[in-house]
């Protein structure tokens, strides 16, 4: 494994621990339903990293998360993997306007 920043190492750390969601309930339709299906799908990265990074994400924020915010997570998605990688480590910065607030978001626990 490449050497990862403090921050997303905790995040892949807590992760493993088996960290869960606020205890929330939500009720979804079958479209929303459909939606974070989807959503789940599209986390599944080539690397663990992103993985846990992402799975954390959608298991704790996407459901509460405005439209704007999941709409801008899963655009974030379409990202080329060594990119989300050097994001979200912070090996390099985030230099895509659309996505530098919620790449902060991200690796923020």
């Amino acid at each position: 494994m490449a050497e990862m920043g403090n921050c997303a190492m905790d995040i892949v750390c807590d992760t493993l621990r088996g960290l869960k969601n606020s205890g929330a309930v939500y009720h979804m339709d079958d479209a929303q339903q459909a939606d974070l299906r989807r959503v789940k799908w599209a986390c599944r990265r080539g690397m663990l990293e992103l993985d846990l990074i992402f799975e954390r994400y959608v298991n704790e924020r996407y459901l509460s998360a405005d439209e704007a915010e999941q709409n801008t997570f899963k655009h974030l998605l379409g990202c080329e993997d060594q990119q989300l990688f050097d994001w979200l480590i912070k090996r390099q910065p985030c230099e895509e306007p659309q996505f530098t607030n919620f790449v902060e978001k991200l690796i923020t626990p």
